[in-house]
């Protein structure tokens, strides 16, 4: 029984630091996306569903993106666990890049390798 207590304990803390990325939710977005605005940071929003094979495509490149780029906030929405936010999305992944609190670009569906998300975000918010 403690082998399964414990391997439980492990698995959480396990999907627990996985998820470094900032989950952006219908009952959160307001004071999130406000208090990530404030500080003037870099962000990097994107729109997924768990179904999308292009979302899941994306996932592990945008994991490695953040490790890479500590000048930019990840932060991602479900949208099938929030209609509000999703409401209007014309497709996913939808990747949307702010910059000083502005639009600075788009990432419209999966990118093709690692390389190129890297270079997207190098040329909008600078170097690593």
């Amino acid at each position: 029984m403690k082998f399964f207590t414990v391997l439980a304990l492990m698995l959480a803390l396990n999907v627990q630091t996985a998820m470094a990325y900032t989950e952006v939710t219908d009952q959160n977005y307001k004071q999130t996306l406000e208090k990530t605005a404030d500080t003037g940071a870099n962000v990097a929003l994107t729109f997924y569903a768990s179904w999308c094979p292009h979302c899941k495509n994306l996932e592990p490149k945008l994991d490695a993106a953040e490790k890479k780029f500590k000048n930019v906030k990840f932060m991602r929405v479900d949208i099938e666990k929030n209609p509000m936010l999703g409401h209007g999305i014309p497709f996913f992944p939808l990747t949307v890049l702010l910059k000083n609190k502005t639009g600075a670009g788009l990432i419209k569906g999966d990118v093709q390798t690692q390389k190129e998300l890297d270079e997207t975000l190098e040329k909008t918010f600078g170097s690593k």
